[in-house]
């Protein structure tokens, strides 16, 4: 058993360390990337300040309020069912073959959560985007976004819905989104808050965590949003929130993964298990 989580970890060490030297630009910000700079260099500040405030709101509602209206569109206790028996049967087995089956059951539990979320931020960007509707469809963006992090928290046993859990996804939305040398300093901010939170050690303030993660998607979203508020064009600003989600729900898998692999390989080492 510790050796096949170690060997599972080795593989997502690779995987995230591949991840966080990709150029988070996909084949559309590629193409847009020069005409973008030059409208973002004319969007005026206010428009800036006001997208800014609008994710900060947006985060603030949906945590407040949202949070129970989110768990309606998934079955919360399916997804904890299907947790609750694939660790069970992981914490008995000691073969490679089902170890390795029972492991993927749990990763088909966020990959079918990342299929279903694209098809909504793609669908929710490009009916707002042919109304030339920019800002107003954030919060529901953000409630997709979310959405897609509660069932992958959920598919590998972690909370959500805590002070601590919270600034844990912001955290994640923040390293998702950011570029370059940020990334990794964030990527490692993250995975020392886990640690945080894992010992009972962690102190932060939620509002400073929102005012963070606001800024950044703002920055990152700024050129979709704007044309997004155009009509008809504004469609294009749905292929914008489809990378956004899928770099977010991407990485969110990985970590909520590692998370789960590493708290295995603790039990297994106060346990005593050196088996396969």
């Amino acid at each position: 058993m510790s050796r096949f989580i170690n060997r599972q970890i080795v593989k997502l060490h690779k995987k995230e360390d591949k991840m966080l030297k990709k150029k988070s630009a996909g084949f559309l910000q590629k193409n847009v990337d020069n005409i973008s700079d030059k409208l973002e260099a004319k969007i005026p500040q206010n428009l800036r300040d006001t997208l800014e405030n609008a994710f900060e709101k947006a985060f603030k509602v949906v945590f407040e309020k949202g949070t129970a209206i989110i768990e309606k569109t998934y079955s919360k206790d399916r997804v904890s069912f299907e947790y609750e028996i694939n660790d069970f049967a992981i914490d008995r087995n000691r073969r490679s073959i089902p170890l390795k089956k029972h492991m993927k059951n749990i990763d088909k539990i966020s990959k079918r959560s990342r299929f279903m979320g694209k098809g909504l931020a793609f669908a929710e960007g490009a009916g707002l985007g042919l109304l030339g509707i920019g800002l107003p469809d954030i919060p529901v963006f953000i409630s997709v976004i979310l959405k897609g992090i509660y069932e992958t928290a959920t598919g590998y046993g972690f909370e959500y819905d805590t002070p601590q859990e919270r600034m844990y996804i912001l955290k994640l939305i923040q390293a998702a989104v950011c570029e370059d040398e940020e990334k990794y300093i964030k990527n490692y901010e993250l995975d020392q808050w886990a640690e945080a939170i894992r010992k009972k050690h962690w102190n932060g303030d939620l509002e400073t965590e929102i005012k963070k993660t606001a800024k950044i998607l703002s920055d990152n979203m700024l050129f979709a949003k704007f044309i997004q508020g155009l009509p008809v064009i504004g469609v294009a600003g749905s292929l914008f929130n489809l990378s956004t989600y899928s770099r977010v729900s991407e990485y969110a898998a990985l970590k909520y993964k590692k998370r789960y692999l590493e708290k295995k390989k603790r039990k297994k080492i106060l346990a005593g298990d050196n088996s396969r």
